[in-house]
């Protein structure tokens, strides 16, 4: 199986969040394939330990070349694709 960048990078922080007992694994009633992972309390702090520094690299490498029309726009898209997933 290969992985873009993207998914190795978020799968290797996976694996250091559940290595850190910041993640708890909860199997799929519905479909044996699927396992949902849950931040424990230690991972809500990890959290809020590395938000600030990952809310400005945000900005930087986003945020600063979007005007409030563009933000509000990813803002409704990514609602749309929150309130249609949980459905």
């Amino acid at each position: 199986m290969q992985f873009s960048s993207l998914e190795a990078a978020l799968l290797g922080l996976l694996i250091s969040w559940k290595s850190k007992d910041s993640l708890s694994e909860c199997p799929s009633t519905e479909d044996r394939r699927t396992v949902w992972l849950t931040l424990t309390e230690a991972g809500h702090q990890k959290l809020r330990e590395v938000w600030p520094d990952h809310r400005e690299s945000i900005y930087l490498y986003f945020g600063q070349y979007l005007d409030t029309q563009d933000a509000e726009t990813i803002r409704g898209a990514t609602e749309k694709v929150f309130q249609n997933y949980h459905e």
